[in-house]
């Protein structure tokens, strides 16, 4: 990748929400990985984490969906390109898996998303982050 910068973007997110980062006008991003840990009620329904790659219309690309662990207060997540890890605090339980295509584009006005279904009262991402490489395009 020519002049390609790698960067952190990270995010903060309200109790009961999900979130998501989008890529700056003027930028194309190849996605390293994605990070989050749910901090989420003891006793909690059962529920799917995803993460998503997509644009205005609609989604691209999702990346991988996992239940959530029932029995435990945080849930560290982690998505991963090209056997690179992101390291951070894992809470309770950590989950790594692959799932990003290596070389995979993702342009300005995308966004990378978070998303949990359904949402329960209390639940909280802490920190989400995305880990890219960054290329100006203008």
């Amino acid at each position: 990748m020519i002049n390609a910068v790698l960067k952190i973007y990270k995010t903060e997110v309200p109790v009961g929400e999900n979130w998501s980062i989008t890529v700056p006008e003027g930028k194309l991003w190849y996605v390293v990985s994605i990070g989050a840990q749910l901090n989420k009620p003891v006793e909690s329904a059962s529920r799917f984490v995803s993460f998503y790659i997509v644009d205005p219309d609609g989604a691209v690309l999702m990346v991988q969906q996992t239940a959530v662990p029932q029995s435990l207060p945080e849930v560290g997540y982690t998505v991963v390109s090209n056997g690179i890890p992101q390291q951070g605090d894992s809470g309770s339980c950590a989950i790594q898996f692959g799932g990003l295509p290596k070389d995979f584009p993702v342009t300005s006005g995308c966004e990378v998303v978070g998303w949990i279904d359904p949402v329960a009262e209390g639940d909280q991402w802490l920190s989400p982050t995305v880990l890219v490489y960054e290329v100006s395009v203008n």
